[in-house]
């Protein structure tokens, strides 16, 4: 038997799965479940990076404690986000929520700073505008004069930045790095003038890997903190739709798909980038896929705002001394996803494969598919 641990983080939960394979068939069962909190903390909305980074090790322990041998671990999550690491490679500060409020406005203030235009900013990445795009998010704290920023050595996206903590390698993974709006597809690397436009440089985010690559193995610390060995960290579609997509049961080329999270994404797999002036009219994105694929899509309202409401029935519910009865309890907001699937920027996603130039209705079930 050989197992594999898929650590797999949305914007409301996370979840780590393992998978047994026994050289024939591959069994997955969910290992550790917990939530993904945002800290509103100084007028500002931030993610708990260090939580989640303690919450992969609890599953390692699990993993030491249940005695088994694992050949390796992959992460995934939602996209757009990272965190700073200093010249010592310590974390510095809590790495911002996408949803925080400080880039309302921002793509129109980057476009009256910066000489480049919205034609050729998407020419370049062709990725859809959205405000929280990580292009815009480190202009809106270069423009705010952030401290962390400023003194940042590395600059690491989120399943980037939980590889440093746990391997001490600075990667840049693909996938993930191509919801930026800041990764050129056709050369296959961030691009040089944008990362210009933003004073920063390239050996900051750094080495580019892909799906499959071997990144490196559990740091001598954590391996005292597990009770584990030198396991190694692989590489996988870092951005979780990019593991979800990977995962659609389709018989051939020929499918379209449906991710529900947090987000919920709707598009296709394409060999090559779809740039063109209808895309660009239309704001449709190209985001990496495995393979050297892309995934060509549009972002549609998903199930962000059932959470907020589990939220609210939550609080709003009659407790049993007050009403005689317990509280009901919310239905779950989505299905399971096998290891290596996630949502598109949220919570555990499930993704329905239909045949291309059709789509599953916003309301119809989705089955199990992986950031």
């Amino acid at each position: 038997m050989k197992h594999y641990l898929a650590v797999d983080l949305g914007a409301t939960s996370g979840r780590t799965v393992l998978a047994t394979f026994d050289g024939q068939r591959i069994d997955m069962r969910e290992f550790t479940r917990f939530e993904n909190p945002q800290l509103p903390i100084g007028g500002h909305i931030f993610w708990d990076l260090p939580h989640l980074y303690n919450e992969v090790l609890r599953a390692l322990r699990q993993v030491k404690a249940e005695g088994l041998e694992l050949q390796s671990i992959g992460i995934d999550t939602w996209g757009c986000d990272f965190a700073f690491f200093g010249r010592d490679g310590q974390l510095l500060g809590l790495p911002y929520c996408y949803r925080d409020p400080h880039t309302d406005g921002a793509i129109d203030r980057f476009f009256q700073d910066h000489s480049l235009t919205k034609q050729q900013v998407y020419d370049r990445t062709g990725i859809q505008f959205m405000p929280f795009n990580s292009l815009f998010q480190l202009d809106t704290l270069r423009r705010a004069g952030s401290v962390a920023l400023t003194e940042a050595e590395k600059i690491l996206f989120i399943p980037d930045a939980l590889i440093y903590l746990l391997t001490g390698e600075a990667v840049c993974e693909y996938t993930v790095a191509s919801t930026a709006q800041m990764l050129n597809p056709m050369q296959g690397d961030l691009d040089a003038d944008l990362l210009a436009a933003l004073g920063l440089r390239r050996e900051q985010f750094g080495r580019l890997v892909q799906p499959g690559d071997r990144v490196g193995t559990l740091t001598p610390q954590v391996q005292e903190a597990t009770g584990l060995g030198a396991i190694p960290i692989i590489a996988v579609g870092s951005h979780d739709t990019a593991s979800a997509v990977a995962a659609v049961p389709a018989e051939d080329a020929d499918f379209a798909y449906l991710s529900c999270g947090t987000w919920s994404l709707l598009g296709v797999e394409s060999p090559t980038p779809i740039i063109t002036p209808d895309s660009f009219a239309e704001n449709f994105t190209n985001e990496g896929g495995l393979d050297h694929t892309t995934r060509f899509l549009k972002n549609i309202t998903g199930l962000w705002i059932f959470e907020q409401c589990r939220k609210e029935w939550r609080t709003a519910a009659p407790t049993p001394a007050s009403a005689g009865t317990a509280a009901p309890t919310p239905a779950s907001a989505g299905t399971a996803a096998p290891a290596g699937t996630a949502t598109p920027a949220g919570s555990p996603a499930s993704t329905t494969a239909a045949p291309a130039g059709t789509a599953a209705p916003a309301g119809s079930p989705v089955s199990p598919a992986p950031a």
